[in-house]
Order: C-alpha cells, then structure tokens, then sequence
C-alpha cells in the first residue's frame, strides 16, 4: 500500500465495541497507526503522541485512530490508563494489517480514501507531531468543499422558496435572506457560497448604506437647525423693536 493507492474497505469496533466502516470517513482526512498488540512502551508513548494532537486535528475534522489486534475491552483499559481522547480501533485477526502491509505503520488517508502519506521504521519520539503537521499542511491546501456533491440535499432550498422570474437563482446553495422576495428582481439576498453576485442595488439592500445614513443625519440635524433659526428670528424682532422705540 503506497502513496496515491485507495485505501481498501474495512469495519472494526473501537473501544467501546462499535462498528466503525470506512466508507462513512469518506469526505474526512483520518490518520490511522498500526501498533504491535498488547501496547508495550512504544505504543503508549506514541497514543499519548497523538492524544496531544487531538485537539488541533480535531478543530480541523482530522481524526486519529489507533489498531492493533487488541479486542474492544483491552483497547478501553489501554485509553483509560493512559488518559488520551481518540478512538482505537480492532483489526481482529491482523487482517487489515496483512492487507496493506502494515506492523508499526502510520497511514494518512486523504478526503477521497487514498492514502496522502506513509511512515514505517520511524522513531516513535515525535512522530505523532510530525504527522500532525503532514495532515495540517494538507489541511491548509485544499480546496474549498463542493456542497453541491454530498451534502446538497442538507443545504438545497426548496422550491416553494424559489420565487418566479428570479435571476440567477440557483437551488443548489443555501441562501440568506437579508430582505423581502421580489417578483421581478428575485430576492432581495446575498448567498455566501454562490458565484453569482447581485449587483444593482436593488438586488442588494446593503450597498445602499449612505442613503440610511443621509435619513438618520437629516432627523437628528434637523431639530437643531429650527431651533437655530427661531432664536435668530428673535434676535432680530427685538433689534427692530427697540430701533422703533427710540
């Protein structure tokens, strides 16, 4: 199993005697590392390497799992004992190990199933970081997700929701309302993911901030100014008024 070759399917039960498949970790980057069972030195202090990783990983939906042919029950103690957050996972029998030739093997599983990276006869001191830092920087290079692929029947809007006549409206993206539909110019929104963008004012409420602002100056300027001009207009009836008394 090198490079670039698509990870083959598999199911095992993590610690607490779940079934964990493959195919549901499509669309995530994982990392998976392989240690001899029975967890020996080594093996704890690369779990407590990935254990210090988790949380940075974990911010970017990168998750680590560590196999071995440990059943369920001893992967528990293990974790417990250790005190680290993650999963471990049975490869019963050594089979999947057999499969991708693997014995104290570190595995990087990109978004699309294949494996990004490989690490055997490693040294066990920092290496759980410079996985870490492989899959962060892999992370840092992909491309924005298509929502239009898997996850579009969570972000489609339905049609009742589509106005008649509206321009560039596609059903493939979610959008947020900023203001009411119109029957001619679609709705009064902006969509954060879709490529199209409203540019006449009309189609977008918020390029019109100067007018609101124009509104508000005149109504809090306005009292003053007639305030203004009724203490002049004093001024000058009792100049007049005294002028015509001498």
């Amino acid at each position: 199993m090198r490079r670039g070759d698509a990870f083959p399917a598999f199911e095992m039960r993590d610690e607490n005697g779940e079934a964990v498949h493959g195919s549901d970790l499509l669309g995530l980057r994982y990392i998976l590392f392989f240690y001899p069972a029975g967890g020996g030195g080594e093996s704890a202090e690369e779990a407590l390497g990935f254990g210090a990783a988790f949380p940075r990983l974990a911010l970017r939906n990168i998750y680590a799992f560590g196999v071995s042919a440990d059943p369920p029950e001893e992967h528990a103690r293990f974790r417990t004992a250790l005190g680290v957050r993650g999963k471990f996972l049975t490869d019963e029998g050594g089979a999947l190990a057999a499969e991708v030739d693997a014995s104290r093997t570190t595995f990087l599983i990109g978004r699309d199933g294949r494996v990004e990276e490989r690490w055997d006869d490693f040294a066990v001191r920092g290496h759980a970081k410079r996985v870490a830092e492989a899959a962060l920087l892999r992370f840092r290079d992909d491309a924005p997700p298509d929502y239009r692929g898997r996850y579009r029947q969570y972000m489609t809007v339905p049609r009742r929701q589509a106005p008649s006549g509206a321009a560039g409206w596609d059903p493939g993206f979610t959008v947020m309302t900023c203001g009411k539909p119109s029957r001619t110019t679609g709705p009064k929104s902006v969509s954060a993911l879709s490529p199209q963008r409203p540019t006449s004012t009309e189609e977008h409420p918020r390029a019109r901030p100067l007018r609101s602002f124009s509104g508000i100056a005149w109504a809090s300027i306005l009292p003053f100014s007639v305030s203004a001009m009724a203490i002049s207009a004093g001024f000058v009836l009792s100049a007049i008024w005294a002028i015509a008394s001498a």
